[in-house]
């Protein structure tokens, strides 16, 4: 449970700001910020290791294997608290300077579904992230400091570009860098598509003002 259920407080008439999620980076927002990542498993993981090969070569019922046990959820209790730490100091601050949050609507779950050692290893690096533990923070201090909190799809986020709206998958160069094959536009990767979340929930604004359907990012021009 992230907190106890509070009434929605009154809008603080902040503006509002596009935030993509992600791995290297915990969050980047549209106007430019950046939250780093913790990583707190990968940060406490050697000393994991090096505890759970404790406990295995501990005799079964040993005084010494309940030793071992005891430190080895030692470990795993700092990793939650570094992991838990950053992600109300985050929240705490995206809601407070912001009236209006949109982020994409993911699923964790899909996400992590499936997939060989190599998906392993970003399955443990996503859930290290814990998006969803950061999305339901940040939805409950949305209501105690009067900040909305909105989800849009994810659909091409990060292979529009923010500038001429041109998708392509080869616009998105690297982990970190955004080069528009179009236009030319160059950015960080992230920084691109947090634009184009906060430009997500615009145009739904906009077509719902008009009385039309609400077409999702993916309905924008992507090149054959």
């Amino acid at each position: 449970v992230v907190g106890p259920e509070v009434e929605d407080a009154a809008p603080n008439g902040n503006p509002a700001v596009g935030l993509d999620l992600g791995v290297a980076r915990l969050a980047t927002l549209s106007d430019g910020t950046v939250i780093e990542n913790p990583h707190a498993l990968r940060a406490g993981q050697r000393k994991i290791k090096r505890l759970q090969q404790e406990v295995s070569r501990k005799k079964k019922g040993s005084a010494n294997r309940n030793k071992a046990k005891a430190k080895l959820a030692k470990a795993h209790a700092r990793v939650r608290n570094v992991r838990r730490d950053a992600l109300h100091k985050a929240t705490t601050s995206i809601a407070t300077r912001f009236g209006r949050v949109i982020i994409e609507d993911l699923k964790v779950k899909n996400m992590t579904k499936g997939g060989g050692s190599r998906k392993r290893g970003l399955n443990r690096v996503v859930l290290d992230a814990a998006f969803g533990t950061f999305r339901s923070m940040l939805e409950y201090k949305g209501k105690l400091y009067g900040c909305s909190v909105e989800a849009v799809p994810p659909h091409y986020t990060s292979q529009r570009c923010s500038s001429c709206g041109h998708v392509e998958k080869g616009n998105r160069v690297s982990q970190s860098r955004f080069l528009c094959l179009s236009c030319g536009h160059e950015a960080n990767a992230d920084l691109n598509a947090a634009t184009n979340i906060l430009e997500a929930a615009s145009s739904t604004d906009s077509l719902n003002a008009c009385g039309e359907d609400v077409r999702p990012v993916s309905d924008l021009r992507v090149r054959e």
